[in-house]
């Protein structure tokens, strides 16, 4: 029988080797059942997601007008119109989430929602001198958020049928600024998003339309809606 260097024969050696793997490995699988390692993890319980209703009792009371057209606005132009947008931000820098809810027609005001410590809310609509914000040829659809003179509050820039505006926040109230910033859009818009399309650090305001250069307030004509796809294209 051959014998290796250190005087263990060979024919051990090839035997004993298979038998200690074996017996290693179930050494092994033995210590792993004992810890668990191989029993699936328990299904995760995961509760199910419910929605209450509190609107009232935050005290959020709002009621939706569709803009007003004229005195006898085409049905299919209404039916086109949808409203409002709602913009969450903290417009007064308390640290709690506030929200503004526009109005489209210029007889009902608009809501603007301050956040009383996360125990409701408080329509200071009127305060802050948004209520009523249809002036004019305009008529409110959405409104986005941008801080535009970047001061750290958050601006109101409406969208709507007619004329958008621009309101500046001063903290405690808002300004109407739509004149002297020039982001006066009287082309139907119906929303607007933020972002720095030029990368110069200043945010820009990029405004989409359905319509046009269409008058959506001139609803006695059959041009208030156009029947062709390059006229109602969007932007």
């Amino acid at each position: 029988m051959s014998e290796e260097p250190n005087g263990v024969p060979r024919a051990l050696i090839s035997v004993a080797l298979p038998i200690a793997l074996v017996f290693g490995l179930a050494q092994a699988l033995q210590f792993a059942r004992s810890r668990n390692y191989f029993r699936p993890e328990p299904p995760l319980k995961v509760p199910p997601v419910r929605f209450e209703d509190v609107t009232e009792r935050m005290g959020m009371k709002y009621f939706y007008r569709p803009p007003n057209l004229g005195t006898d606005p085409k049905p299919r132009t209404i039916k086109y119109i949808i409203a409002p947008g709602v913009v969450v931000a903290d417009f007064n820098g308390d640290g709690y989430m506030d929200v503004f809810v526009p109005n489209g027609d210029a007889a009902s005001p608009s809501a603007l929602y301050l956040n009383q410590g996360g125990k409701g809310f408080k329509d200071a609509a009127k305060a802050w001198g948004v209520d009523h914000i249809n002036a004019g040829h305009s008529s409110a659809i959405s409104a986005a958020v941008i801080d535009f003179n970047r001061d750290g509050r958050p601006d109101l820039f409406i969208a709507g049928v007619g004329c958008s505006r621009l309101f500046r926040n001063d903290g405690d109230h808002f300004t109407d600024v739509s004149a002297r910033s020039k982001a006066t859009d009287c082309r139907n818009s119906q929303g607007a998003i933020p972002f720095d399309v030029n990368n110069d650090g200043w945010p820009d305001l990029y405004v989409f339309r359905y319509f046009r250069d269409i008058d959506l307030f001139d609803s006695s004509s059959d041009d208030v809606l156009k029947e062709n796809t390059f006229d109602a294209r969007n932007g």
